[in-house]
């Protein structure tokens, strides 16, 4: 798609610019922002287009216009449509635009896209699958942090945690333990609990129960 700020704005890329506006500071709502650039060139627009977009929503918000912030006064009235939309119903409104950030993305309902920082969008699983339980998809619980080889052997159910958040190897990992890189990557971590991180964003015990049974391969 050709990259022009005369792209329409649709309801999709309104939901996706609402869907960042609030995860980005306000400070960071201009054109040297990767994160704001990388999704704008997917949306087939400008990173102007969607800066600019971000800062006409600014000059809706109340809590900005309380601190004398004003943002950018080109909002539209399909801006103000759905900003209203969205700020009564949120529990409605959220999931959805989650849902088409992560299409933007990838088609793998599996697999979580979640913003980390202002800068930057990663791709992270779930405890219990994206597309299996929607209603967690905003649960900070449901999800772990793990490095890119550890979450792949998450995902396909070799390794677990049990329920003292230690690492628990799978049956095919063991038979693999003869293989050097095999062990290097997962042979010290059996056994060992992960580092939680604040109470709030602790890994939901029941979340992992669902995995150790539907997921794990058992030893």
């Amino acid at each position: 798609m050709m990259k022009t700020e005369m792209v329409s704005w649709t309801r999709t890329h309104l939901l996706i610019a609402l869907n960042l506006y609030c995860k980005i500071p306000y400070g960071k709502f201009h054109n040297r922002n990767p994160m704001i650039a990388d999704v704008a060139s997917r949306m087939g627009r400008t990173t102007n287009s969607l800066a600019m977009k971000l800062s006409n929503f600014a000059s809706l918000d109340p809590v900005h216009r309380a601190r004398s912030i004003k943002g950018l006064e080109g909002a539209s009235q399909q801006d103000r449509q759905l900003w209203n939309e969205f700020r009564e119903n949120p529990e409605l409104f959220m999931p959805e635009s989650e849902q088409l950030l992560h299409d933007l993305y990838m088609a793998d309902q599996e697999k979580e896209v979640d913003i980390v920082g202002a800068e930057m969008v990663r791709v992270a699983s779930h405890i219990r699958p994206w597309r299996s339980f929607p209603e967690d998809r905003l649960n900070l619980r449901n999800g772990l942090c793990l490095s890119a080889i550890h979450d792949a052997a998450f995902d396909q159910g070799l390794l677990t945690l049990d329920d003292q958040f230690r690492v628990v190897l799978s049956r095919a990992l063991h038979e693999r333990m003869h293989t050097h890189e095999w062990r290097i990557f997962f042979g010290p971590y059996e056994g060992q609990k992960i580092t939680l991180p604040s109470k709030l964003a602790e890994p939901d015990p029941m979340a992992l129960e669902y995995h150790r049974t539907h997921v794990f391969e058992e030893l």
